[in-house]
């Protein structure tokens, strides 16, 4: 029976790493990273949280053994592009100015930026100040010469009651995601288009706990969605190299199996791709 569930889980997977194997065209082609690259991660809390679960590290380190790329986590929990998180007892001012040194610090030669989900909540009355405030920021770090991605915002889910409806909120990330793509366009960086990614790949579960933060699954998603966004194909024996995922049945079957899942799993059978027989870790 492990080896049926092991065989299924593979299969199961495989079958949404293919639906990840195919990015989309750009006319940009594929992002370059370049020998011995120094990426620094830098934006809000979905960026903070990543660095628990490693994977879009994991993914490009795999994908390019050779250049001895190094990660930078510099994300902080609740940060704006005005660096409100890192004032701590200070004022913003203080905050940016951490900010802005600790990019220095890290002598990076390509900056992965994530920002826009808290500012979203002041509404169209706060995208002129976030747009002035993306730039005072990419303006204070132009001296590095890095390389510039920029993250879309991914759209808030809708998991139901008792958490409120994302709708109202989610015409905010989408006039933000906008703001963000046309930073990227005029600073001539490249933009991960993570809110298409999301919504054109299917997924087997909700990729959040609560509407916003995603779960462990929800972040090996977005490592793959991320990779194809920036022009770099997923195999399944890449997506299967995660060791650390897994995903209960109870949470795996809450999702409409596409028509051509494997016939097993449309049977209720068991989604667990690695350490079988073993608890999954929770969802």
């Amino acid at each position: 029976m492990h080896q049926l569930r092991l065989r299924l889980g593979i299969a199961v997977l495989t079958l949404v790493a293919a639906s990840l194997s195919a990015p989309r065209a750009s006319a940009e082609g594929r992002f370059i990273f370049q020998e011995k690259d120094r990426v620094v991660f830098l934006g809000d809390t979905l960026l903070e949280r990543e660095q628990t679960e490693g994977y879009l590290e994991t993914l490009l380190t795999a994908r390019f053994p050779d250049k001895q790329l190094s990660f930078r986590n510099l994300a902080w929990a609740g940060d704006t592009v005005y660096g409100d998180s890192r004032a701590a007892f200070d004022t913003a001012k203080e905050g940016f100015e951490r900010m802005v040194k600790h990019v220095h610090d890290a002598e990076p030669t390509v900056i992965m930026l994530c920002f826009g989900r808290n500012e979203s909540f002041e509404g169209e009355a706060g995208l002129a100040d976030f747009v002035a405030g993306y730039n005072k920021l990419l303006d204070a770090v132009a001296d590095t010469n890095a390389r510039l991605v920029f993250w879309g915002l991914p759209l808030l889910e809708n998991l139901g009651y008792p958490l409120p409806d994302s709708t109202p909120q989610n015409k905010n990330v989408v006039l933000y995601n906008d703001a963000v793509r046309k930073i990227a366009e005029e600073r001539g960086g490249r933009f991960i288009d993570i809110q298409e990614g999301i919504a054109n790949t299917w997924h087997a579960a909700p990729l959040t706990d609560n509407n916003i933060h995603f779960s462990n699954y929800g972040y090996w998603f977005f490592a793959m969605v991320s990779a194809s966004e920036l022009g770099y194909s997923t195999t399944g024996g890449e997506a299967l190299s995660f060791r650390s995922f897994t995903l209960t049945p109870e949470v795996f079957f809450t999702a409409p199996l596409p028509d051509d899942a494997p016939k097993a799993a449309q049977e209720d059978e068991v989604f667990h791709r690695d350490n079988i027989g073993e608890r999954p870790t929770p969802y």
